[in-house]
Parts: C-alpha cells; sequence; structure tokens
C-alpha cells in the first residue's frame, strides 16, 4: 500500500451544480457534496480512516430517497455498519437470508448505481506516532513561521484523524473537475470537530502552495440518522478498514464483507493509505536544513 496524500492534483469528473436546499444546510450553490465519516480515533487503534463519498447534490438527493425507501420496507431506522455485521439490534434476529438481501437492496440496489466516487484516506497510526513531533506537525500541514520562531500553524500531531481529513479534502479534490466547489459534510464528533473545522478554515485562507484549496467550501457535521450519505460513508469506513486490518494480520474477510468490499472496489480500486514509506518521502523531499529544524521542534 502506498501513501498518495502528496500526489500532483489532477481532473475527474463532476456534474452541475444543484442548490443544496434541505435541512440544516445552507442554500447555496456548490457542485459537489462529500458525505464522510471517522474510524479508528480511539486509543489503541490500529489505522484511522476518513473516507466516504462525492457526488453532485442531484445524486445524493436520489441516494437518499432510494436509501431511505429500502430502510422503510425493512423497519430499519439507521443503518450502522458495526450493528449490521456483528448482528445486534435491529438485526439480532435476522436470518442470514434477510441480512444478505437487505445488504445488497442497499449496495447494488442504491449506492452502486449512482455516480459516487470512493474518496478518502487511511494512516496507519504507530508509522505516524514513530516520527517526532515536529516531523508530525509537518506531515499535519503546519506551517514554520519566516522569522524562524515556532510555528503559525501547528497542525495536528497527536491527531492521526487530522491527517486522514485533509487526505480527504485532497482526494475529493483531485477526484473532481478543476473548477468545481466542494462541501464537506462528516458525521458528529465532539471531540475532533473543533480542530477539523479550524483546520479546513485554515487551509482555505492559507491556499498552500496550490490553488485548488480555493476550491474547499464549506464543512460541517451532522447526525447520521439525519443524513443517509453518512450512513453510506459509515459502511465504507467499516468494511475498508476491516479489509486492511485482517490482511495486516494475514486473514480474510467474513462472506458479507467481502461481497461489500468487491463491489466497492468495482468503484474505486483501492484506498491510499498512509504508512511509513510515504511519509519518509515527503520528508526527504524537504531540503536538509528545513527537514532538520522541523525534526527538531
Amino acid at each position: 500500500m502506498t501513501n498518495l496524500g502528496h500526489t500532483p492534483f489532477i481532473s475527474g469528473s463532476a456534474e452541475g451544480k444543484y442548490p443544496l436546499d434541505r435541512g440544516k444546510h445552507l442554500i447555496v450553490a456548490v457542485d459537489l457534496l462529500t458525505y464522510a465519516d471517522e474510524t479508528g480515533t480511539q486509543v489503541g487503534a490500529v489505522y484511522c480512516l476518513v473516507s466516504g463519498f462525492i457526488a453532485s447534490p442531484r445524486q445524493w438527493r436520489q441516494f437518499d430517497t432510494a436509501w431511505r425507501k429500502v430502510l422503510e420496507k425493512y423497519e430499519v431506522l439507521e443503518f450502522h455498519s458495526i450493528d449490521f455485521f456483528g448482528r445486534r439490534k435491529p438485526f439480532r434476529k435476522w436470518s442470514n437470508d434477510k441480512a444478505r438481501a437487505f445488504l445488497a437492496e442497499l449496495v447494488e440496489g442504491v449506492l452502486m448505481p449512482r455516480r459516487m466516487t470512493p474518496v478518502g484516506g487511511a494512516i496507519n497510526v504507530s508509522d505516524f506516532n514513530s516520527y517526532t513531533r515536529g516531523e508530525r506537525c509537518y506531515l499535519t500541514m503546519a506551517k514554520l513561521n519566516p522569522n524562524g520562531r515556532g510555528l503559525v500553524w501547528s497542525g495536528a500531531p497527536n491527531r492521526p484523524y487530522q491527517l486522514g481529513l485533509v487526505s480527504l479534502f485532497i482526494d475529493a479534490i483531485q477526484a473532481s473537475k478543476s473548477n468545481s466547489r466542494i462541501d464537506f459534510i462528516l458525521d458528529i464528533n465532539d471531540i475532533e470537530e473543533g480542530l477539523a473545522v479550524q483546520t479546513f478554515r485554515y487551509l482555505q485562507k492559507e491556499n498552500r502552495s496550490h490553488p485548488a484549496w480555493k476550491r474547499l467550501g464549506n464543512i460541517r457535521y451532522a447526525p447520521s440518522e439525519q443524513e443517509p450519505g453518512l450512513q453510506a460513508a459509515d459502511l465504507y469506513n467499516y468494511v475498508w478498514q476491516r479489509y486492511i486490518i485482517r490482511e495486516h494480520e494475514g486473514k480474510t474477510l467474513g462472506r458479507e464483507e467481502t461481497y461489500v468490499m468487491e463491489q466497492f472496489k468495482r468503484k474505486k480500486s483501492n484506498l491510499m493509505v498512509w504508512e511509513k514509506a510515504g511519509f519518509d518521502l515527503l520528508l526527504d523531499n524537504l531540503p536538509p536544513q528545513q527537514r532538520q529544524r522541523w525534526r527538531e521542534l
């Protein structure tokens, strides 16, 4: 697995503009919406993932309607992957046939027909933590003060989630047209949300080294029960995390997880993973004096 976090920005495809006019969304014109979720932010996690899907507001409206119809048909209020695959309520007494029919309707009946592109990334937490604090600042988009005294922006050296979030932004930009504006909606996270929004605003303001950062529109956190897109992102995160961890352990996924992974790989064959080789590549590209300065911060 390789780290694609700082690859050149490329163009993809996007739909036309549609107003964002429901729920608590601002009434603005946007080109694309990204719904994303996170997993692996707890202490002891092996990988942290922040990923989901990017699509036009029109595609998301069609998705919402179809997803809600399947939930209503099976009398499920909200889809949570950990509950479904662990056969917890409301799936506890379901037969395997019923569960697999339900899953197929969500995945093949709703997700796959939509023009929704998977975006996001995963971070090997132990690899990330093996670097000095200063190096982790750099990897999480910190900026040195030109006068040589400290940092203008400190990044998030103790939070791999923030690197995952930046990976999400980069991947969404790469997956869309060069003139499209992208809004992001993520599942509520009381611990990470404050710094995540600060990071988003900082990237918008600084524009870093590439004008693509100007394409970041708005970011907000919402409850997943109100946003089916977050439930789809939860499924994507869950299956990819299971896949990466099981591969790391030399094991395979269960039957239902394998089915979902095979479907998702038809949309996008891989998930970018930040690991030591990629981190080293980014740091080794720094001039020697700068690399030393970051290492010693």
